[in-house]
């Protein structure tokens, strides 16, 4: 299989692109500067385990024909936006009031030059679908507190109007359209179905959280998520934990592991009928 990382460096030694360095400059700058902030919340990792993930899920959610289809500036600015795609939470106060999605983008908008970010035009790229990783619906809110300052990218495009989203827009690179429609997409699916716990703390290592019931608990027992592209489905895979003896209230809860990722799916992607299902399996990991 092959990654949109090694992709992307195969083309810069061929001369076709100098990204490849360019996001190994962003990553060494995101360990060295604000990555490692990020820390634990409430047993979740929100930095390099989780990052890590989210670029593994991209290989495996898109398959090598796809891969190969797109240009390196879509590959690139893919990779960039789920390198700062949460870079918001450090500046979130408050999380009921602020989404930590919408600080990520005027973060990236703000300060690209020190993000290692080549210039204003993919930041502005990279920041929508940062932004768009956390939105409600195909469209960013409308209530969304950022489309009045003058850094929002919405705004910058011309925004404002009754269903506009950037992601629409398919701005031109020197290599091609970059279709931010399929890039979100892609990247919304990477980051809803991480699961973040169990990868990050053993079970056994740890106690549970804080108003955890154990028996519901069932995410930490997810061992891998699969993309099934010939079924046109993903599958979560467990080891611990039999899924056809889950009862009522385990069941109900399945839903979380892929987040609202059944309702925006369909919305996101750029072709109707995107045929998603979720199903539990016991087949043993491919993602290792």
């Amino acid at each position: 299989m092959a990654t949109f990382r090694k992709i992307l460096n195969d083309r810069e030694k061929e001369g076709e692109t100098g990204y490849f360095s360019v996001l190994q400059n962003m990553s060494e700058e995101a360990h060295k500067s604000w990555l490692g902030q990020t820390g634990q919340v409430w047993g979740s990792y929100n930095g390099v385990p989780h990052l890590t993930n989210v670029e593994r899920n991209l290989d495996h959610l898109a398959d090598d024909g796809l891969k190969s289809s797109f240009s390196s500036t879509e590959i690139f600015v893919l990779l960039a936006a789920a390198l700062l795609h949460d870079i918001g939470k450090l500046t979130v106060k408050d999380p009921e009031k602020e989404a930590h999605y919408i600080q990520s983008c005027t973060k990236i908008l703000k300060d690209w030059y020190y993000l290692r970010i080549p210039d204003l035009e993919c930041a502005h790229w990279i920041a929508v679908l940062t932004c768009a990783h956390g939105w409600p619906s195909p469209v960013p809110p409308p209530d969304c507190p950022a489309l009045a300052g003058d850094l929002c990218a919405l705004c910058c495009s011309g925004g404002g109007v009754p269903g506009f989203s950037e992601l629409d827009s398919d701005p031109v690179a020197l290599d091609g359209p970059v279709r931010l429609r399929w890039l979100a997409a892609l990247l919304r699916m990477a980051d809803e179905v991480d699961n973040q716990v169990e990868r990050a703390v053993p079970d056994w290592l740890r106690d549970s959280l804080p108003g955890e019931d154990p028996e519901l608990s069932w995410r930490r027992h997810i061992h891998a998520v699969l993309f099934d592209h010939a079924g046109q489905c993903i599958k979560l895979c467990t080891l611990s934990l039999d899924p056809k003896r889950w009862n009522n209230k385990q069941l109900s809860f399945l839903g979380q592991a892929v987040g609202k990722i059944d309702l925006v799916l369909p919305l996101l992607f750029p072709r109707a009928g995107a045929g998603v299902d979720h199903r539990a399996s016991q087949e043993s990991s491919l993602l290792q």
